[in-house]
This record gives structure tokens, C-alpha cells and sequence, in this order.
């Protein structure tokens, strides 16, 4: 019988510790940069290898760091074949415009084998006390989850969205893995309509009816019947244009909320099996607020912040994301280690390599970074 936190008062949850700063990361990132723009692009392999391993190597979870075993030679594979699919993508589409809708088809049925290899590299390149994670998803739920349900949420004008971020989410916990124990997260519909609800839909409809009432009160008294053609083209124009940058700003603030609100149901119920529950609690206009700040500073300061801005970000993360060791963290790990053991995987290297169209393509079609909610992936920028 798995034992409950009330028989161990003294056992709390526990944030994820940051130890890094933004002075020493600053230092990764220009010495990256550099070498990335002298050798046209090729060091950026070797550059995302030492950015990851910086935050993973000064993430602590139970006062032990984060493994990331991935080479800069697996990562440039990863990007080759990208720059070669997505090349090729364009060059069909350009040159045989007739067949471009057949070959948009194919790309998104190729996506999900893509996806399911990316978060499998991934993963196996993760661990924590020398026992890496793993991911055990298949194409049709990836099919399913990543291309059909992101098609439905727009077509639907999103009102589809909270069942996809849910299912989605199912399917990402029980299929992650730390070691031979799975993930588990079965949030509600429920949590995720009422989130969508305050972060996306009420801000709409607050902007609506204030342009409404803007029209109503400040354009309309302006017009008359003597109001010629020209000039009233130039007053709805102006007031499109003036609703088209309003909606955008809605629709980025509202998405920051959805993400923070979300990632807060989502860890409600995580667990690793029976032996680890987590929990998060960042407030949704905090972080809101420092995307917002992160990304003046960026601009204003020409992009000299971007470290300062990553590792503020990284950590607020980190400081509102914990963990709580239903059975006793040792005896855990050691049961983890013997079910490692006999099945021979506990060094064991994925000779993977990372598909970065995927982390693009998530920027398009998703609205998270989609590791925030595992152990090992919970807060990779």
C-alpha cells in the first residue's frame, strides 16, 4: 500500500533549486553568439549543448543536479535534416505549385514521427541521479494530439482549445518516464475551459464591448451625412487597424495567461507512479509581467538582456514549481535503480539525434514549451 504524506508530516514540498545567475550565463551566451556567427551557424549545435547543460547542471532537485548527455555532433545532424526537409518543403511548394497542397499534407503526417523521435532523444539525453527519462508516445496519438486537434481548435475559433491542451497534456505525462516508472496527470475539462475562460475569452469580450463603445461615443458623433467617401474609409481603416494591434496584444497576453494557469492545473495532479506528487503556483499576471519586462529590456537594451531576461524567467519558474516525495526519497530511487538494473538500461545511451523542426514547429502549433510539467523537462527554456 502506497503510503500517504499525512503519515510523514515532516516530509513538505519542496521548490526546484536555481543556482545559477545571469553574470555566468552571460558569458555562455556571448561566447555562443561569437562562434556561432564565425562559423555560419555550424557552432549553434555545440552552443544549444552548453546553454542546456548550464541550466540543467545549476537545477537542483533534492539537492542534486540535472544531466543533459546530448553531443553538439547529434544536435547538427538534428538541424541538417531539418534545414533539408523544411529546403526541400520550399523548393516543391515553389517549383510545383500544383502538388503543394499534397506535399503540406505530407509535411503534417510526417510531423508526428518527427515529434515522437524529437521528445524520445530528448529525454533519453536527461537524468537525474544517473537515471536518464524516456518517452514511450506512438505516431497515431502524436497524429492525433499535435496536427488533428490544433486543426479543430482553429477551426472551431478556438473554442476547442481547452479540450486539446487537455489531452494533450494527458498524453504527454503517460508517456514520459523517469527511468521505468511512468508519469501519470489526468487533469479536468473542466479547469481548462475556466482558465481559457479568464485568460482568452473575458479579455475579448472586455475588448469588444470597449470598442463598441469607443465607436459609439468618439467615431460615430464625428460622422454625418456630408462625411465623404474618402475620408469615412479612412476613419473604419484607422479603427481596423487600431482593433487589429489591440486583438494581437490580447491574444499574446491572453496566451502567457493561458500558459502560466494551465501549467498551474497540470502539476495539481502529476505524479511519477505513487512516489512523487508536484505542484505549481506561479500567479498568471506575475508572470505575465515579467514577459512583458523581459521583452522591453531585450529591445532596449539590443539584446544584451537576453540572459539577464532567461535565467529571471528560468528561475521564477523554478521557484514556483515543487515536488514532494510520497515514499521515502532513497528507497525510491533505490527501487528505481534495481528495475534499471535488470533491464540493463541504466548507462544506456539513445544513439537518437534531436529533430529541431520540432522545437519550431511547437512555436507555431503549440502554446507551451511542452517539457515544462516532467521532472526532467520542467523547466528548460
Amino acid at each position: 500500500m502506497t503510503e500517504s504524506p499525512e503519515a510523514h508530516p515532516d516530509r513538505t514540498f519542496r521548490n526546484i533549486q536555481f543556482k545559477g545567475n545571469a553574470t555566468d550565463y552571460f558569458g555562455i551566451w556571448i561566447s555562443n553568439l561569437v562562434l556561432t556567427v564565425v562559423t555560419l551557424g555550424i557552432y549553434s549545435a555545440w552552443a544549444k549543448v552548453r546553454r542546456i547543460q548550464y541550466f540543467y547542471s545549476h537545477t537542483e532537485i533534492a539537492d542534486y543536479p540535472l544531466g543533459y548527455h546530448a553531443t553538439g555532433m547529434q544536435l547538427l545532424k538534428g538541424k541538417i535534416i531539418t534545414i533539408g526537409v523544411v529546403g526541400i518543403y520550399f523548393i516543391l511548394s515553389i517549383q510545383l505549385p500544383t502538388v503543394s497542397f499534397a506535399v503540406s499534407i505530407l509535411f503534417f503526417l510526417v510531423l508526428p514521427w518527427v515529434i515522437n523521435r524529437s521528445l524520445k532523444f530528448r529525454s533519453r539525453m536527461t537524468s537525474w541521479r544517473n537515471i536518464r527519462f524516456n518517452w514511450h508516445g506512438n505516431y497515431w496519438r502524436s497524429l492525433l494530439y499535435f496536427v488533428v486537434f490544433p486543426f479543430l481548435s482553429v477551426i472551431s475559433l478556438s473554442l476547442f482549445a481547452p479540450v486539446a491542451t487537455k489531452y494533450r497534456y494527458d498524453f504527454y505525462s503517460k508517456n514520459h518516464a523517469f527511468g521505468l516508472t511512468n508519469f501519470y496527470a489526468e487533469p479536468t475539462i473542466g479547469k481548462f475551459y475556466k482558465a481559457f475562460f479568464l485568460s482568452v475569452q473575458l479579455p475579448v469580450i472586455v475588448g469588444i464591448v470597449a470598442f463598441v463603445i469607443l465607436g459609439e461615443f468618439y467615431i460615430g458623433p464625428t460622422l454625418d451625412e456630408t462625411t465623404e467617401y474618402e475620408t469615412l474609409m479612412l476613419i473604419f481603416s484607422d479603427a481596423f487597424a487600431t482593433l487589429a494591434v489591440l486583438a494581437t496584444i490580447v491574444f499574446i497576453c491572453g496566451y502567457i495567461l493561458y500558459f502560466a494557469l494551465c501549467r498551474n492545473i497540470l502539476l495539481e495532479t502529476l505524479k511519477l507512479n505513487d512516489s512523487v506528487k508536484f505542484k505549481a503556483d506561479l500567479n498568471p499576471f506575475t508572470y505575465l509581467w515579467i514577459n512583458i519586462s523581459n521583452s522591453a529590456a531585450i529591445l532596449l537594451s539590443l539584446g544584451l538582456l537576453v540572459p539577464w531576461a532567461t535565467v529571471r524567467k528560468y528561475r521564477y519558474l523554478c521557484e514556483h514549481t515543487s515536488y514532494l516525495f510520497i515514499k521515502d526519497e532513497s528507497e525510491f530511487l533505490d527501487e528505481e535503480l534495481k528495475k534499471v538494473h535488470a533491464f540493463g538500461e541504466e548507462y544506456a545511451d539513445w544513439e537518437g539525434i534531436d529533430i529541431s523542426i520540432w522545437s519550431n514547429m511547437t512555436k507555431i502549433l503549440e502554446h507551451s514549451d511542452v517539457r515544462n510539467w516532467c521532472m526532467g523537462h520542467l523547466l528548460e527554456n
